[in-house]
């Protein structure tokens, strides 16, 4: 196996992981290797887009002294956020708008 297969493979299956936790955790989770890669919004964009994820927004403001808003949304609807001291590595799906009947 080449080098480049293994690190496409390994691509497709942080992806994949990634995929998982947020559509089986509707109120999000946190995943220890992640957290490596989110110690800024440019670096989770950087990550995101190597493995394949298309980013639709990012968020990097503090609306006012000491509160932070730092994530990044794939347009799938994935939110990865930048770590804080309680949440390290967190993933959750966006929440839509309520369907119509």
């Amino acid at each position: 196996m080449s080098d480049n297969f293994n690190s496409d493979l390994q691509a497709h299956l942080w992806k994949c992981e990634i995929e998982f936790t947020a559509d089986r955790c509707p109120h999000g989770h946190c995943i220890d290797w992640l957290s490596e890669m989110c110690t800024s919004t440019e670096s989770i964009a950087q990550f995101l887009r190597g493995i394949g994820f298309k980013i639709k927004e990012v968020v990097d403001e503090e609306p006012w002294p000491g509160e932070f808003h730092r994530w990044v949304v794939t347009t799938s609807g994935i939110v990865v956020y930048a770590n804080d001291k309680d949440l390290k590595g967190f993933v959750a799906k966006r929440v839509t708008g309520r369907k119509r009947q």
